[in-house]
């Protein structure tokens, strides 16, 4: 069994690199045009600006994804990892030309909360790839990773329990919940196991006084119906355990200003309280 998903995580991770190179590819060339645009205009917008920068962002998002994945890759295979030359050099050429646009907006307008964070000059790139900023075990920030990028081809594969009917998979409408809690440690030991999940969602023990998870939507899923199932879990039994729960429709969005935001605001909840939260509106 161990064998078959080794073999299913090969394929999955193949897949999110073609994906990923294919975004890199068709978005290279309209972030080059731009560039060249809002650098040819002496007084270009300062939204003109702050949209190449979002865009070289999200691009350099992808760059860093495609090497993480690509080294694990290779480590499961046994191959030596070699960087990509071509795509190094585009990087390059672009971190160049983002800084100086960067300085020009800077000079403009004040950016917006979280619109050019860590987009100028040597600090451009992300740290760590998007999935990683959630989760901590490789084995489930390899699984958000492929959900991720491959959302749209996910389908649920378990067999139906007796008088159980089969979902509705649509295309349209899918996405992830985040959820964090946090409270005594006693209280999560005892809360940890009685979290149930399904095929695709992904619960991990993130520290001593934190649980993490992601709950994967392959449909239209209403905010109303997540929180009510974790009103249920945290019930009477542990009303001394803070829950957050965060939507989102693509990793991309979860950046450091956000997880910064996130812990501000976990700071000020009350003991029991759920709140939930879109993740696209602080970020």
């Amino acid at each position: 069994m161990d064998e078959q998903r080794n073999n299913q995580d090969t394929v999955n991770l193949e897949r999110v690199i073609e994906k990923n190179q294919r975004y890199l590819d068709s978005v290279a060339e309209d972030l080059q045009r731009k560039i060249l645009g809002g650098a040819s205009l002496e007084s270009a917008p300062a939204s003109v600006l702050k949209d190449i920068l979002k865009l070289y962002q999200d691009m350099r998002t992808r760059a860093l994804e495609v090497e993480a994945v690509q080294r694990l890759l290779n480590h499961r295979l046994r191959k030596p990892h070699q960087q990509d030359p071509k795509r190094q050099k585009l990087i390059a050429d672009l971190d160049g030309q983002i800084a100086a646009l960067s300085a020009r907006l800077a000079a403009v307008d004040a950016p917006g909360p979280g619109a050019v964070r860590g987009a100028t000059g040597k600090g451009a790139s992300p740290d760590r790839p998007p999935s990683d900023r959630w989760l901590r075990i490789e084995q489930d920030s390899l699984a958000f990773t492929i959900n991720a990028r491959l959302l749209d081809e996910l389908e649920y594969e378990r067999p139906l329990q007796p008088g159980e009917s089969r979902r509705v998979v649509q295309k349209t409408g899918r996405g992830f919940t985040l959820f964090t809690l946090r409270g005594p440690a006693s209280a999560l030991d005892e809360l940890y196991p009685c979290i149930r999940l399904r095929q695709h969602d992904i619960v991990e023990r993130f520290g001593a006084t934190e649980i993490r998870g992601v709950l994967t939507h392959l449909r239209q899923t209403a905010t109303s119906d997540i929180r009510h199932i974790f009103e249920r879990l945290l019930a009477n039994r542990f009303s001394d355990v803070k829950c957050v729960l965060m939507g989102l429709h693509s990793p991309d969005q979860l950046d450091e200003h956000f997880l910064e935001y996130l812990e501000r605001m976990v700071g000020k909840m009350r003991h029991g309280e759920i709140r939930t939260i879109d993740i696209a509106s602080h970020t």
